[in-house]
């Protein structure tokens, strides 16, 4: 399974979507780094949540917002912030895909580590938080 795939159908509302992209851009940038697999994986990411093909500058353009905001007020206050936007039947998505996208580079780090521990309790999903990372990582390859 793909990590996009994690996503089952398009998500309607922008504002969810966005939040559900942003969270994995988090995880996936915590460590000052977005590798290119990263990159190449969110962009798949952006066209399943989307329910369309996308161009390039427009994934650019959602990166950039998200770089801008992050560096506003830091990665964990972020996740903070954008987690309780997520719709309660999006926040296991979200976090396995954000979990998912951290890994695909294979470099764990202890910076993720610790994000995914916000962003489980942020979403309210700390009891689940170990059964739903290791479906990320699955989904990762990791």
């Amino acid at each position: 399974m793909s990590i996009a795939q994690l996503v089952l159908a398009p998500i309607a509302a922008t504002e969810h979507a966005d939040a559900l992209l942003e969270v994995a851009f988090l995880m996936s940038a915590v460590d000052g780094h977005l590798a290119e697999e990263e990159q190449s994986v969110f962009a798949e990411l952006v066209e399943r949540v989307r329910g369309r093909a996308v161009a390039k500058a427009e994934v650019d353009e959602l990166l950039g917002r998200f770089i801008v905001s992050v560096h506003a007020t830091g990665p964990a206050e972020r996740v903070r912030e954008v987690g309780p936007t997520i719709p309660t039947d999006l926040r296991e998505i979200a976090f396995k895909v954000a979990v998912a996208l951290a890994l695909v580079d294979h470099d764990a780090s202890e910076q993720e580590d610790e994000l995914v521990g916000i962003l489980g309790a942020t979403l309210g999903l700390a009891e689940r938080a170990i059964s739903l990372a290791a479906e990320g990582r699955e989904a990762a390859g990791a």
